[in-house]
């Protein structure tokens, strides 16, 4: 019955685009939106810098999240819930829309039809991108339409509203890789990328943004180093932290004898049953702290196959690729378009012991030999955030009124 109701909802909802199509929509009303609706990722950094340097234009954050609204607007910027009076009508109004994790993170797709829609996206590959490439994504689709019907209503409703009218991509050599998703391609470096182009005073702005962060700035900073453990989500095995720790207490035991700390920052989708309560030196970072202010501060980042390792290569510091479940990942979880051990083979460790050994090396690490690894780190962009916005404001709005 649920599914019924979401089908007949589906089709009444094909109408609104007729109706709000009549309402003009305004180049100079930017709307921005974030995962979740928190303050994270690529437009958070883009909607800083264009409020600074774009007062001629009205910045306004779309979020359902009550938290992000209070703290933007104790920074005397425009925030509101896509429901509220003004938050709707922005969103109606709104030439330009900016999102990072599909349009629904700011309100129904067809309330933006009329609109110029840029996907800024959240990662970009060593894994093979696209819902449809993950081994869990076609047994979800199956789970959620069991009629025919509906399977149809749903597939035409996503195929004429939920696209892109513009996608974000930081490389040319990662093109192949999405696709799977719509959008002309932009070919401009990720704005969440200028944290490393920002000076301390700067970036200790952003932290201050919260209590949160400038709670845990105060904490990691009494520290002599700063390692960062950020491993992307697995479908196949949501909690691998066990497997990925053997033996918390020598981890701890290396940190303290370094005078460390090892932060350990979870993809949003993992789950861990592991407590770290008892090691001093091993904190979890809540997930709700945007951790790319504090990234330059970070002395050595250890991932996988997150897309994190080609935005830390900025920073000049070290990069451990921790791949103890390499097969077994490719297997259950996703491909990979990049394999860790070929692009960085003399800092990737595929076992607990080799990845304590380069631990204690880390002072001889060197930053990435291989051939291959070179090229892709190299390949990815530098924001260059006065560039994108010339493009939006001066070549794609004059292109789509002519």
């Amino acid at each position: 019955m649920t599914e019924i109701l979401k089908s007949i909802r589906l089709v009444f909802s094909l109408a609104i685009p007729y109706i709000i199509q009549i309402i003009p929509r305004s180049s100079k009303i930017w709307v921005y939106g974030g995962r979740g609706g928190y303050f994270v990722d690529n437009t958070k950094y883009w909607f800083l810098w264009t409020t600074e340097h774009e007062p001629d234009i009205k910045h306004i954050w779309i979020s359902n999240d009550s938290a992000t609204i209070s703290m933007l607007r104790k920074r005397n910027l425009e925030a509101y819930k896509p429901f509220s009076m003004r938050g709707f009508y922005f969103i109606l109004r709104a030439k330009i829309v900016f999102y990072t994790h599909g349009a629904t993170t700011i309100i129904r797709p067809v309330f933006l039809k009329t609109a110029i829609k840029f996907d800024f996206f959240h990662g970009i590959p060593l894994k093979t991108m696209g819902l449809g490439v993950t081994k869990t994504f076609q047994q979800q689709f199956d789970a959620k339409f069991k009629y025919t019907l509906s399977k149809k209503i749903y597939r035409y409703y996503k195929k004429k509203y939920v696209y892109n009218d513009y996608l974000v991509i930081p490389s040319k050599l990662f093109t192949k890789m999405f696709t799977d998703f719509s959008g002309e391609r932009l070919f401009v470096g990720y704005p969440r990328n200028m944290v490393f182009q920002l000076g301390k005073k700067e970036l200790l702005k952003i932290i201050n943004f919260s209590q949160e962060g400038t709670h845990f700035y105060n904490e990691i900073k009494k520290y002599s180093r700063r390692y960062i453990y950020m491993p992307t989500f697995r479908e196949g095995k949501p909690d691998f932290i066990k497997e990925a720790f053997k033996d918390l207490r020598t981890l701890n035991d290396l940190m303290i004898e370094q005078n460390a700390v090892l932060l350990l920052k979870l993809h949003p989708y993992t789950k861990t049953k592991v407590s770290f309560d008892e090691y001093s030196n091993l904190k979890i970072v809540n997930n709700q702290i945007d951790i790319y202010p504090f990234l330059p501060f970070i002395d050595c980042l250890i991932s996988d196959y997150s897309s994190i390792s080609l935005d830390y290569y900025f920073s000049n510091n070290p990069i451990i690729f921790y791949v103890f479940d390499l097969n077994e990942f490719i297997k259950t979880s996703r491909a990979l378009d990049f394999n860790p051990v070929q692009i960085a083979n003399e800092t990737t460790a595929q076992n607990w012991n080799d990845f304590l050994i380069l631990l204690k090396n880390i002072d001889q690490l060197t930053l990435i030999n291989d051939q291959m690894g070179k090229e892709l780190f190299a390949s990815n962009l530098r924001p260059d955030l006065e560039k994108l916005s010339n493009i939006i404001k001066h070549d794609l709005l004059k292109l789509r009124s002519s």
